[in-house]
């Protein structure tokens, strides 16, 4: 088993050498693209897998026969168009995959790529109206989903909305400096302004990796 692993992943480094150094997408059927795309995501290059599963989808889009590549290629393309920055392609992606893949395994995670492409693009309220569906249906992790939720609704000016996220959150270690910053902005914008103080206080104190009894 081990020497065939070996033997598949030779074949797959050959396969992408050689598009490098030799032919091109065009050169490549269903199969290859699959595989192409899968090898240069996780080989972290970003940009030959947007262009292989775009090529795919292009290519593809209307042949039935290969409609069970579709949902797995289209979020493909979503996760490596957020990843080269282009929003509008990702948000596009990630959309498709939600509502027309509603039971693809990965279609959680493409409806939250969807609400980061959209807050990326500047869309805050339809960035929070994702991530508001999300928290209701339970999809995702709910610490991760309410923090986006309250950074979509902050930087959409609406700060008393954001507060309770913030505070359901801000006992989370990964979100603790990023809650106590945003508390502190949201509570200043709604007129409270000593508890906004104290907040700053500690997170600029957990950003710095200090205790907010030091400040």
């Amino acid at each position: 088993m081990r020497g065939q692993k070996i033997i598949i992943a030779i074949g797959i480094s050959v396969l992408w050498l050689g598009l490098v150094f030799g032919g091109g997408l065009d050169d490549l059927d269903s199969a290859g693209l699959f595989r192409f795309t899968y090898v240069s995501l996780k080989r972290g290059e970003a940009t030959n897998a947007f262009l292989a599963a775009r090529a795919f989808l292009e290519r593809y889009g209307e042949e039935e026969a290969m409609s069970n590549y579709f949902p797995r290629m289209t979020y493909f393309g979503g996760v490596a168009a957020y990843r080269i920055r282009r929003f509008e392609d990702a948000a596009e992606l990630f959309d498709k995959v939600g509502k027309a893949y509603p039971d693809f395994s990965e279609a959680g995670k493409a409806r939250f790529g969807f609400g980061l492409a959209e807050m990326e693009l500047g869309r805050f309220v339809s960035a929070a109206d994702v991530f508001r569906a999300l928290l209701s249906e339970g999809v995702g992790e709910a610490a991760e989903v309410k923090a986006n939720l309250a950074l979509a609704l902050t930087k959409a000016g609406r700060y008393e909305e954001a507060l309770p996220y913030w505070e359901e959150v801000k006992d989370e270690k990964k979100f603790r400096a990023h809650s106590s910053l945003h508390l502190a902005w949201c509570l200043l914008e709604t007129g409270k302004a000593d508890p906004a103080l104290a907040y700053l206080r500690e997170g600029v104190a957990l950003d710095k990796g200090e205790e907010a009894g030091t400040l």
